[in-house]
C-alpha cells in the first residue's frame, strides 16, 4: 500500500495509533524497513530497533544500545562490527597498531638518520646542518613515540635532543648509546 494511501486512511484515527502506523516503512528514514520498530527506535534495515536503539543494520540494536552493524549492541552497550562488541579504549588501540604499522618505516629511516649522526660524531664530522638535522629527527621521534605507547622511546629521544642541541662537541659515546638503547625499546 502506498504512503500517502497508508496516511489517508489513518487521518481519522488518533495521534497514537496514526504515529504507530508510521512507524512502518516511512520514506523519511525515521522507521524500519522490512523489521519492526519499537519505543524510541531510529533507523533500522532488516533489523529490528529495541527501545532507545540507534542504528541497526543487518543487526539488532538493544536497549540503550548505539550503533550496531552486522552484530549486536548490549544494554548500555556501544556498537557492534560484525558482531564484535568494542569499547572506545579498543578501538583507539586498534587504530594507534595500524598506524604504528605504517609507520615502521618511517620510524626506521629516522633511527637510521641518528645511526649517521653518530658515525659522523665518532669520526669528527658533524657538521652543524648535519646535527641540526639530527636534532629534529629525535625531536621528531620523541614527539610520535609517545603516542604509540612508548613512553620510554619518548624520553631518550628528548635526551638525543637535548644532548645534540647543547653547545660544543657532541659526546659521541653517548649518543651511540642512546641510539642504540632507543633501538632496543621499539619493537622493531
Amino acid at each position: 500500500m502506498e504512503l500517502a494511501t497508508t496516511m489517508e486512511s489513518a487521518s481519522h484515527l488518533p495521534p497514537s495509533r496514526r504515529q504507530s502506523m508510521n512507524a512502518h516503512g516511512t520514506r523519511t528514514g525515521q522507521g524500519p524497513k522490512n523489521g519492526s520498530a519499537a519505543k524510541n527506535a531510529h533507523g533500522s534495515l532488516n533489523g529490528h530497533a529495541a527501545k532507545n536503539g540507534h542504528g541497526s543494520l543487518n543487526g539488532h540494536a538493544a536497549k540503550n544500545g548505539n550503533g550496531s552493524l552486522n552484530g549486536h549492541a548490549a544494554v548500555n552497550g556501544h556498537g557492534a562490527v560484525n558482531g564484535h562488541g568494542t569499547r572506545p579504549g579498543d578501538v583507539a588501540r586498534e587504530l594507534i597498531s595500524a598506524l604504528w604499522e605504517r609507520s615502521v618505516p618511517l620510524i626506521s629511516e629516522r633511527l637510521n638518520g641518528l645511526d649517521i649522526a653518530c658515525e659522523a660524531a665518532v669520526l669528527g664530522r658533524l657538521s652543524p646542518i648535519m646535527r641540526r638535522g639530527a636534532t629534529d629527527t629525535a625531536h621528531k621521534l620523541a614527539g610520535s613515540l609517545g603516542m604509540f605507547g612508548y613512553p620510554r622511546g619518548t624520553d631518550i629521544a628528548r635526551e638525543i635532543e637535548h644532548l645534540l642541541e647543547s653547545e660544543g662537541l657532541v659526546d659521541a659515546g653517548l649518543l651511540r648509546e642512546l641510539v642504540v638503547e632507543l633501538r632496543m625499546c621499539l619493537p622493531l
